[in-house]
């Protein structure tokens, strides 16, 4: 028969071995990391095997993620990324004279 210990150490280890196959996917898949950045991250990914995995969801987290019933942003209100506010028409520039 399994001890309790063995069991629990067992399956710990199963739980991280998952955690770090899915951190890697998501480090791979990224669009965020040159090629040696990657590679980095999938070290300290394997060499911190929670920490790690952690780190790089969060580096690796969309911005735009869904809360609730709307969308939740970095910045703004407009929830664009903006800090500040712009033209109401959606032209990029304010007009009103030549510069």
């Amino acid at each position: 028969m399994i001890a309790t210990g063995t069991l629990l150490v067992a399956s710990t280890i199963g739980a991280l071995l998952v955690l770090n196959v899915l951190a890697i996917g998501t480090a791979i898949r990224s669009e965020l990391f040159e090629r040696r950045q990657m590679v980095f991250q999938c070290l300290l990914i394997l060499l911190l095997p929670f920490v790690g995995a952690v780190l790089v969801y969060l580096v690796t987290r969309d911005p735009y993620r869904k809360i609730g019933r709307g969308y939740q942003s970095g910045f703004g209100a407009d929830g664009d990324g903006s800090i500040g506010g712009g033209p109401m028409d959606g032209s990029g520039h304010f007009g009103g004279g030549d510069h």
